[in-house]
Formats: C-alpha cells, structure tokens, sequence
C-alpha cells in the first residue's frame, strides 16, 4: 500500500462528519503504514482527532456555496500528496468492514501497467443491463480481474463518478488545472464540456464492493464495504422521505451514529438530519423544506463564455 493514499473530502462546514468518516474507515481498517488524508478547503479549527494516524491537509480556500472550492482545494492540496494514486472518498462514506489489500493492489498494479487514468469499482448505474453498453477492457497486466474491466465511452453520464474511487494523481490534478473551479458534483455528473474534451482513460467493472445503494453483501465484496450516508443533502433514513424499511441495516447503524455521536446537537449535522431533527427534537425547522432537496451543491456551469474556452473549433 506505499503509492495510494486513501483521501476523504470534506469541507468547513461538515469536517466533523468528515472526521466521523475517518474514524469509521480506521476502527475497519488495521493494516499498518496505511497514507490517510482528511482533505477541506479549511478547518475552523485545529482540533483534530487523529493526527497520529492521519494527515489534515487544508487548501486555505473559501468556502463557496456552488461547490467551486472543490477544484481549489483539491488544486492546492494534491501537490502535497506524494503517493501516485488517489484512493478518493466523499466525507459521508463510512466503512463497515476492512479493505482487501491483495486485491487492491492487483487493482493498481493493472492501473500502472496499462496507464489507466481513473477506475470505479462500481459503476453507478449498477446494473447488467447498463454494463452492456459499455466496450469489454481486456487489461495487458495478467490479473485475475481480466474478464471483469470495462471501459467507460465518454457520454457516461459519470464518466467520473465520485463514488469510492481510483486516480491517478497526475491525471486528476491536470483535470482540475483545466477545469479549475468545478463542483464535485461537476465532476461526478460529468459536465457535457468534460466529457467533450476528455482524453483520459476511464474503467469500471462488473464487481460489487458492498454499498448500501447498488449491492450489499459484507460476506462476498470487492475491494471495499460501506455505507454512503447522505442522499440528496440529507441523511437516508425514512424520516427524511426515502422508501426504505426503517429496520434495514444501514437506518440501524445510520440511527446509532446519531445517538452515540450526539449529532442531534451538532449545528454543523443538523441541516443533513433535516426531517429526523424536527421529530427528535420536537422542532418544526424543516417543515416547509422539499424532502431530499436540501443539498447546496448543484452543477453550476451554464456560463457560455467559459463553456467557450473549452469548445473545439
């Protein structure tokens, strides 16, 4: 595990959950020498919980509601990061069980071997019928995963998709360099402009690491098992107008987080509680609120003129 970091960002306003996050991928994961990173465009304060294990890098950006600090931070903070390969992970990913270190490895060993760019282990579509319609990638690298790569075309609706996944550090650091203050949510729903343009070689494959949303199986998954917590800018528990049993595992564990944090009392969770605030605490805060609409970053990039600069001619 010496050339990949495992990344997870945050940002000012949510660093908490973010160091909730890491504590959640630390308690799974035992393996010695492992390069963690809590990434944000700051931190309001220095307080941190793990600096014996991980490393809080700031981009010393200002936070912006359209979610531009993201190209910023990430711009400012990448350089500092010596590994090769990127491990990324949204401050809301909380694992539930260790990563497979041999078969991650294989991962990169393919990625270096055939200079692969980018690599999701799930597609977000997530389904047969979606990997369908993307072209079989037979790897050079003798693996094991030979018959289970593919390649993303660039009209992939998510053609980088910022579930849980693998960057080359040169290649995403030059992305951002060209598209400098995109939104992370830009990148995942990758702009038309992106995918216009796009040079780089993206993959996925048809395994399943264990995620609430796509498959879930802790005792057969690739690479690694989580949960992915916020959906839509709140918490995805049925209180917040999901259709999910309310005994289904991940509202249990996502219900005991919030007990044994207190995060009913953290002003910075309570906007991500939103609907599950007001009945606990007896409030009517987000009464008139849209259900699962309370997310502040949105694509953003509609302006011509800089859509213009990225045009071929």
């Amino acid at each position: 595990m010496d050339n990949i970091r495992f990344l997870f960002f945050t940002n000012e306003n949510g660093s908490s959950l973010g160091e909730l996050a890491v504590k959640h991928f630390l308690k799974h994961n035992k393996k010695e020498g492992l390069k963690v990173s809590l990434v944000s465009n700051k931190f309001k304060d220095n307080s941190f919980q793990f600096e014996n294990k991980v490393s809080y890098l700031s981009g010393d950006i200002e936070f912006q509601s359209n979610g531009g600090h993201f190209a910023q931070t990430l711009l400012k903070v990448l350089p500092q990061i010596e590994e090769e390969y990127i491990f990324f992970f949204c401050d809301d990913y909380f694992f539930i069980a260790e990563t497979k270190y041999d078969d991650l490895s294989e991962v990169i060993n393919v990625l270096k071997n055939d200079n692969i760019d980018y690599f999701c282990p799930d597609d977000l579509c997530g389904t047969e019928w979606w990997l369908n319609l993307l072209k079989k990638y037979t790897p050079n690298f003798d693996t094991k995963f030979k018959d289970n790569f593919y390649l993303k075309s660039n009209n992939h609706q998510y053609l980088f998709s910022t579930q849980p996944c693998i960057w080359k550090k040169e290649s995403l650091l030059n992305l951002l360099k060209t598209y400098d203050n995109i939104s992370l949510h830009d990148l995942d729903n990758t702009l038309p402009i992106i995918k216009e343009n796009n040079k780089l070689k993206s993959i996925t494959s048809n395994l399943k690491s264990c995620f609430n949303h796509i498959t879930f199986n802790k005792d057969d998954y690739f690479l690694i098992a989580y949960y992915e917590l916020i959906r839509h800018g709140c918490f995805h528990i049925p209180e917040n107008g999901y259709s999910i049993n309310p005994e289904d595992e991940q509202v249990v564990f996502m219900k005991k987080l919030i007990d044994e944090e207190g995060l009913l009392y953290n002003p910075e969770l309570k906007g991500k509680l939103f609907f599950y605030y007001d009945k606990m605490m007896g409030t009517t805060e987000f009464q008139n609120c849209l259900s699962n609409d309370t997310s502040p970053e949105l694509n953003f990039y509609n302006n011509t003129e800089w859509i213009k600069k990225f045009k071929k001619d």
